[in-house]
């Protein structure tokens, strides 16, 4: 078959995967060269490669008359080739020194001159050198005049905007002020809005229309966050969330309904805390939420009690639960009554008033009470562990710690649950490491089989310091594990380690057939 013999739908996937995604104007024009491989080719690749419109003002003008003379755009190639109407983004980028506002006008006044782009949905506002202080931002504050013939120009030159974001702000007022404006007086069917950086809104309420939203909080929620129809939002993410935020200010009523939302992802201000935060301070005990569709729902620095969960409803059962914090918010899960969820992620990035066998307890309660069919477990901080013996949860799939682990642990977490995939210690240590294993190295498990483990771990990352003496206790006990762990494909570890085990591994290669089907891989190079 030849190459010009494939469908067009694996061609166009070709396509995609070979076109660059950056707002690079040079790398656009490289794109160009798709174009002239054969008819076929240049048929297909239209959509694509004129799908971008890149506008880019750069640091040169001094005046705010020779910005428009520094604009360079791969606009006029789109119109020359008459391929307007497949431009999907309309990417701008400008250089915050030296009149920016001004910059920004002559990129959307050359486009207007270029032609009317109807089909454009996404715009996207990049800008570039924020290094400077806040005098500097108070050099460049639009002039009121420029602020709403902007958002004007942006209104009448792109009918069918739907999308906008902002790139880069570095936390500047004026830059997300002008853009909220944007977004509040021109766009009443806008349907994405996301920043990294707080927004600050005069309007009360957003438009009924938005799907997504990723917004970062101001700290005074309660000023700047206007009500959000819940009916319509499909993914929601908020960040630097205050631990008592008031959910009921999000919506209108008492009862929110999220009729669509399928992903909700709240990341919550850190806060250190040796108590869990009091359920009655953050929700009035009357306030409900109900999810419908949700899916999947991501809960990070968590540092109590969880009021999105406390206090909602969920109508269908969760394919992803994700929440990571403190041990004072496992302590606080503990309690709750959890949803049905077939996937469990819990997370610890720091131990709070909690010794290790009141967090495995802990973490025990809430396994039980999920009752997922998956469920992993990572910790972060270097002081988080926990008691296999006090700890019984069958569907546990994965495992992450960060803090010293010695072999005979190990041992242990391996023959316990026999459903573990996935393990990750980052601080091995060679301690207790079982009697049999040094009979490795003699080949005495050639003449007598060594029993294998009922386990279905596939992948193991064992990471530890390289000295002399940690490499060699290191070689013994891993050496040891490789003929234990028949279900192994993957380990990772020091590359001195490595070394070291594969000498005995090819010994007992015909005497262990899955020895041909692990993979071994330096910790560093992954």
């Amino acid at each position: 078959m030849y190459f010009n013999d494939l469908p067009d739908d694996i061609t166009l996937m070709v396509l995609e995967n070979c076109m660059d995604k950056s707002a690079d104007l040079h790398v656009w024009k490289n794109s160009l060269v798709y174009l002239k491989v054969c008819r076929q080719w240049s048929k297909l690749a239209v959509p694509i490669v004129y799908r971008n419109v890149v506008v880019n003002v750069g640091v040169s003008p001094i005046t705010q008359t020779e910005c428009a003379e520094r604009v360079v755009s791969n606009a006029s190639i789109v119109v020359s080739r008459n391929t307007q109407h497949v431009v999907k983004h309309v990417h701008v980028e400008i250089d915050y020194l030296q009149h920016p506002f001004y910059k920004l006008m002559a990129a959307l006044e050359m486009l207007n001159e270029n032609n009317v782009w109807k089909n454009v949905c996404t715009l996207t506002i990049e800008l570039d050198r924020m290094d400077h202080d806040e005098s500097m931002h108070l050099q460049y504050l639009p002039p009121a005049e420029l602020e709403p013939k902007i958002s004007e120009t942006v209104f009448r030159l792109l009918p069918s905007l739907e999308n906008i974001s902002l790139a880069n702000t570095d936390d500047n007022v004026f830059i997300c002020s002008m853009y909220s404006n944007l977004v509040q007086n021109y766009f009443p069917k806008i349907c994405s809005l996301a920043s990294q950086h707080p927004l600050r809104f005069s309007m009360q309420q957003l438009p009924n229309t938005l799907t997504w939203l990723d917004i970062t909080l101001q700290d005074d929620v309660h000023k700047y966050i206007p009500q959000v129809c819940a009916g319509s939002l499909k993914f929601l993410r908020m960040t630097n969330v205050p631990q008592n935020y008031m959910w009921d200010c999000f919506g209108m009523h008492m009862c929110i309904e999220f009729d669509c939302l399928e992903t909700l992802h709240i990341e919550y201000q850190y806060n250190i805390s040796d108590q869990p935060m009091d359920i009655k301070c953050c929700t009035p005990s009357t306030f409900r939420m109900r999810f419908f569709k949700l899916q999947s729902l991501y809960i990070s620095e968590c540092s109590g009690h969880c009021c999105l969960l406390e206090c909602s409803m969920f109508m269908v059962p969760l394919q992803t639960v994700d929440v990571q914090g403190s041990s004072n918010a496992v302590r606080a899960l503990s309690h709750m009554r959890m949803p049905k969820i077939q996937v469990l992620k819990l997370g610890v990035n720091r131990l709070e008033s909690t010794t290790g066998s009141e967090l495995t307890a802990h973490m025990a309660r809430v396994f039980k009470n999920a009752s997922a069919q998956k469920t992993e477990f990572y910790a972060t901080a270097k002081y988080v562990h926990f008691d296999t013996n006090l700890l019984s949860c069958p569907s546990l799939s994965s495992i992450s710690i960060h803090m010293p682990t010695d072999a005979a642990w190990l041992i242990e977490l391996i023959k316990k649950f026999t459903c573990l995939e996935y393990v990750a210690l980052e601080n091995m240590v060679f301690n207790n490491i079982p009697k049999e294993a040094c009979n490795v190295r003699s080949g005495k498990y050639i003449t007598e089989y060594l029993e294998p483990v009922d386990t279905r771990i596939y992948y193991m990352r064992l990471k530890h310091s390289s000295d002399f003496y940690t490499v060699r206790e290191a070689r013994v006990f891993m050496q040891y594990v490789v003929l234990l762990v028949p279900s192994l494909q993957v380990l990772a570890t020091v590359v001195d380690t490595i070394h070291e085990i594969c000498d005995v591994v090819n010994d007992y290669m015909p005497f262990y057939p899955h020895l041909r089907n692990i993979e071994f891989c330096n910790v560093n190079d992954e």
